[in-house]
């Protein structure tokens, strides 16, 4: 019963997990359960042998890293390269290359087993990294045939990956052969006449050293999977994969003594299974076997960070953020804010003030901030001009100014220095400390200055502050000697490869607070493995407090517009942001249902409803969709929330919207005929719903990327509909009812997100537009097309937190970073890396674009254009350090204009094919998904110029022809719904297969064929043992990212034991190398 559950941990053994990650520890492992004893009736603890088993093993493991010498540690080093493609190899905020030499670096001189009998510096490795170890998809058989044709590969032959494969359980077998066939499978098998490979890509750095990409999760190598599969299990390469790693080289492996899973995030973590509390057979599991797993990680990834750590079995080393400062001014924002000062000092001559007046209109419209004011009234009425007007500006230009944004990207082992430092402490200061400055000092930049005396020139604070301020002061001593200490604690970042290698050892990695270091400096120092808080205190009382103002800015916000309150709001609730405000999301939700937290000694307790005269409005009706992480981590803030709109509904004032609707909808579903008063009624409180039990995600990101297999975006919606349909409660667990989520949809007026990192934002990832826009998407689905309002939690800057639309947010977004020299600078200064934020946020721009097509104007495509592609300089740099990214962004803007999102000018879209087909042949191919793996595109391209050998390297790399019609489009099945209880009685895999009974989606091309050439001279397999490649390390500069618990056997688990980081102190008395 313990293999077959997925039930979240009661809350206080939740607690007893948080508790033992405060102090450091590793490796939670269920070893026992409590059971009823049949004779005596009484209870007895029963262990659960082969996950005792296991923990031993994993004890043993990381035990012997602090016996074996590091010449003799095997140790595979994985980095991502997500979806396959040369344009996408990388992390989160995290510059791989010179992080990945660094790392080498310190390895060599620490012992390790690395040849430096080569150069491999960062040119090097890259250039390595693209032509060997690389990711490739199926829609480029002829790109694999090069990758084989180095030599440098590894291939496992079918009968030994075979062999490893039946080692498996046979119900994790029978999965991966009923998704993606009996072995090996379709992805990455290579064969010629001697028999079926699947290849390893990796760099051997040294005899027991490599570097390897972890094996994509295959969602766009199939599209029956993209589309109607939640829990993917792992396909075979990647599974033989992490087996290879795992067996030594008598059998034909690696024989990893550890593993380092390189930055934010990899995959292994997010494999279907439970929560937490993994069995050794859960796929998360199975793949790192007994392997040590150490987990460079950004300190502000928190949430997702904690499911490497419980599912993941890993050991955190996190890493700074990048620098984090001031947007500053720029452009025509520069230009207008000193018009408004022109018009401001032109008292005297009134022509000039007429002419700079005009200037400001046209430049507020030219910058389209027109839509923030009354444009007539500020023509016309020179009383509103002056007042209202340039007031209301003039605060907005401020405001854009001060926007926080990260420059460039943080290398592992480094800490911000000169300007960077200065910047990075004055946001963590706070814009207090530039209010205290400007009390004496009104100079634009004033507290720079004092803090670059303080912290760069070695000035005490008393000197500092006599030559900015003129006097000393102490509220500005204060804030000096903060500064001190953040600059003191971000210089200790220069330590986190030696925690890399200390973890490496064995050693303890002591546990910090995780999160943004801007909103809490206490997360500081970095290398330390991060730990979240004790979940029952959510909402903690100042959270309630600024929940309820949010709320009330929301509803105030949407009264303004609509002159009415909303009758039913939708909220999304993300982990990581709960980590970070604590509740502020979830007292919302609480405030508008009109119930609020009950406190005992801190932590939330139960709720109780708010009276109608207290609360003075009407009980708002709300829907909550939940992330995976969210359920795995708060659980009983699910429960909690449930029982919340349980109460609300109980009140008898009026109005009461979630009465009504719950009545209504209870209505409904009797009408179908087969559910009692009670039963419909159950069904009809429902409000929280998320991804089925055990997997992470919409579904949207891979399905939007993969634009040539649908036709409109009914089929996203779908998608959404689907894979976020399963309902959550005290009740019931992730249970698929997909028409009871569509009937809840229906009649959503305004949905709400938050933001609470300076780090990430909307367009730098593709989580906010899945998960946000994805919802927005659905509700217009089931709403004839009718989008709500969408609104975002501002919580970036802690004292000024505010509700913004959307859009409002999007634009300071986009002002403060992608359009912004500054943050391009930044970009620029980590090459191939920098460049490939800028095709992240093209393309997380198009998800936007094709879930809220409103959202994105014209406009906004033709800025991005004129920003990247007709700037002559910044072109240059990005097809000189990056032309995959490059090929990347022309094919993804001219794939927007394909598909009748932007309305391009015949100039644009002749130069975008032009440089992308030139490039093409120039480069090579990317052939990331939307470039050679869309023929779609590639013919649309090939209609509007005609470049040599553009259309002979496509073809070379997919094996296919241009010349071919157009394929059958993924079609939506939008309206298709089977009853509630219909719902209740199937499985999540009946369910999938009725939705694919009404859609037809473009098959992606599979396999490789039987008359691939002989392998090339030096391909290596897997059997031999003695091959070694090594190269010399060289530095080198940048080159230029429970009400339920989980029971079984109706008994509670109550035994949790934690694999200590210092693990050597398990086993008393064992002799040490190391101390």
């Amino acid at each position: 019963e313990y293999e077959a559950s997925s039930r979240p941990l009661p809350a206080d053994k939740m607690m007893k997990l948080d508790l033992q990650e405060l102090w450091g520890a590793i490796d939670p492992v269920i070893m026992a359960s409590t059971e009823i004893d049949p004779e005596t009736e009484t209870e007895t603890s029963v262990s659960i042998d082969y996950q005792v088993d296991w923990l031993v093993d994993r004890v043993e493991s990381w035990v012997n890293l602090g016996e074996i010498p590091e010449s003799d540690k095997k140790v595979a080093v994985i980095y991502y390269n997500h979806g396959g493609g040369k344009d996408n190899i990388g992390a989160s905020y995290l510059d791989v290359i010179p992080s990945l030499t660094s790392l080498l670096d310190a390895m060599a001189a620490g012992g390790y087993a690395i040849n430096e009998s080569q150069t491999l510096n960062e040119t090097a490795l890259l250039n390595l990294m693209l032509t060997q170890g690389i990711n490739i998809g199926t829609w480029a058989p002829g790109e694999l045939e090069k990758l084989v044709a180095t030599g440098k590969v590894v291939l496992v032959p079918e009968n030994t990956y075979e062999g490893w494969f039946s080692e498996l359980p046979e119900e994790k077998q029978q999965e991966v052969i009923d998704q993606w066939g009996p072995a090996p499978g379709e992805i990455m098998v290579w064969a010629n006449e001697s028999g079926k490979y699947l290849v390893i890509p990796r760099i051997e750095v040294g005899e027991n050293v490599l570097l390897a990409p972890q094996p994509s999760r295959g969602w766009l190598d199939d599209s029956e999977a993209l589309y109607h599969d939640s829990e993917l299990p792992p396909h075979h390469q990647y599974i033989a994969f992490y087996l290879w790693l795992q067996h030594s080289e008598e059998e034909g492996g690696f024989g990893s003594t550890a593993l380092v899973h390189f930055g934010r995030h990899g995959t292994q973590e997010w494999l279907p299974g439970k929560e937490f509390g993994l069995s050794r057979y859960d796929w998360s599991s199975l793949m790192i076997g007994d392997m040590p797993v150490i987990y460079p990680y950004v300190m502000d990834g928190l949430g997702e960070g904690n499911e490497a750590k419980r599912r993941g079995g890993a050991v955190i080393v996190n890493h700074l953020v990048p620098p984090i400062i001031s947007a500053g001014s720029y452009g025509d924002y520069a230009n207008l804010s000193e018009a408004i000062q022109n018009y401001e000092k032109a008292e005297a001559d009134a022509s000039l003030k007429a002419a700079h007046r005009s200037e400001v209109l046209n430049l507020t419209r030219s910058l389209s901030l027109d839509e923030e004011f009354n444009m007539t009234e500020a023509e016309n009425n020179e009383t509103y001009f002056n007042t209202t007007f340039l007031g209301g500006l003039e605060e907005l230009l401020d405001e854009y100014k001060g926007q926080s944004m990260p420059y460039g990207l943080h290398i592992l082992g480094t800490s911000p220095k000169g300007e960077q430092l200065v910047g990075m402490v004055n946001s963590m200061l706070g814009t207090d400390f530039a209010d205290s400055v400007h009390e004496f000092n009104e100079t634009e930049g004033a507290q720079l200055y004092l803090l670059d005396l303080v912290l760069n020139k070695g000035a005490n604070s008393t000197d500092a502050q006599m030559q900015v301020l003129g006097t000393g002061n102490e509220t500005v001593s204060t804030f000096l000697t903060s500064a001190e200490e953040y600059a003191a604690n971000l210089a200790l970042g220069e330590e986190e490869i030696q925690q890399v290698l200390n973890a490496l050892d064995g050693r303890f990695i002591s546990g910090n607070q995780g999160g943004d270091p801007v909103r809490n400096p206490e997360t500081l120092p970095s290398g330390r493995n991060f730990y979240a808080f004790d979940q029952r205190i959510v909402p903690t009382e100042a959270s309630w407090a600024l929940g309820q103002e949010m709320a009330d800015q929301m509803l105030n916000s949407y009264v303004a517009e609509h002159g009415t309150y909303p009758k039913k709001v939708a909220y999304i609730l993300w982990a990581g942001e709960t980590t970070r405000h604590e509740g502020v999301m979830e007292a919302e939700i609480l405030y508008l249902l009109g119930v609020k937290p009950v406190w005992k000694s801190g932590r939330v307790v139960d709720v109780e409803a708010i009276p109608m005269e207290t609360l003075g409005r009407p009980r708002v009706d709300v829907v909550i969709q939940i992330s995976g992480l969210y359920r795995d981590m708060y659980p009983d803030k699910v429960r909690l929330l449930d029982k919340a709109v349980k109460l609300a509904y109980a009140q008898e004032d009026s109005p009461n919207y979630v009465r009504e609707n719950a009545d209504a909808l209870k209505a409904s579903l009797m009408s179908e005929g087969s559910l009692n008063d009670s039963e419909a009624l159950d069904l009809a409180l429902l409000r929280i719903f998320g991804s089925s039990d055990g997997a992470y995600g919409t579904g949207l990101p891979n399905a939007v990327s993969a634009s040539d297999t649908w036709e409109n975006n009914d089929a996203l919606a779908d998608l959404y509909i689907s894979k976020m349909c399963n309902a959550y409660g005290e009740n019931l667990w992730g249970e698929n009812l997909r028409g009871l989520f569509e009937k809840n949809l229906e009649g959503v007026e305004a949905t709400v997100h938050s933001r609470s990192t300076n780090l990430y934002g909307t367009l730098d990832n593709d989580d906010f537009f899945q998960y946000l826009g994805g919802l927005n998407l659905a509700v217009s689905s089931v709403s004839g097309g009718k989008y709500p309002d969408s609104f975002i939690t501002n919580m970036l800057t802690g004292g000024d937190e505010k509700i913004e639309t959307l859009k409002e947010f999007l634009t300071r977004e986009t002002y403060s970073r992608y359009f912004n020299p500054k943050w391009i600078d930044g970009m620029q200064g980590n090459g191939y890396a920098g460049a490939r934020e800028m095709a992240d946020f093209i393309e997380n721009l198009w998800g936007w674009e094709a879930t809220n097509p409103d959202l994105i104007s014209d406009e906004m495509w033709n800025k991005v254009y004129q920003t990247y592609m007709a700037d002559q300089e910044l072109n240059a740099w990005i097809k000189q350090n990056n032309p995959y990214a490059y090929q990347s962004m022309t094919a993804r803007m001219l794939e927007t204009a394909r598909k009748g999102n932007w309305d391009a000018s015949d100039e644009a879209l002749k130069s975008l094919a032009e440089e992308y087909a030139e490039s093409v042949v120039e480069d090579g191919v990317t052939c990331c998904h939307h470039t050679c793996g869309n023929p779609l595109l590639n013919n649309y391209v090939s209609g509007i110029v005609s470049v040599p050998g553009f259309t002979e390297t496509i073809e070379e790399a997919t094996q296919e022809s241009l010349e071919q019609e157009e394929p059958e489009k993924h079609s939506s099945s939008k309206g298709h719904q089977t009853s509630v209880a219909e719902k209740l009685n199937q499985t999540s895999k009946a369910n999938t297969e009725e939705q694919a009974s009404n859609q037809t989606v473009q098959n992606s091309d599979a396999g490789y064929g039987t008359n691939s050439p002989e392998p090339a001279p030096g391909v290596r397999q897997s059997a031999d043992p003695d091959y070694v490649e090594g190269y010399e390390m060289q530095k080198e500069g940048p080159v230029e990212e429970e009400s339920g618990g989980m029971s079984f056997s109706g008994s509670d688990i109550v035994g949790i034991l934690f694999v200590i980081a210092a693990v050597g102190g398990i086993y008393l008395g064992m002799r040490k190398k190391k101390l």
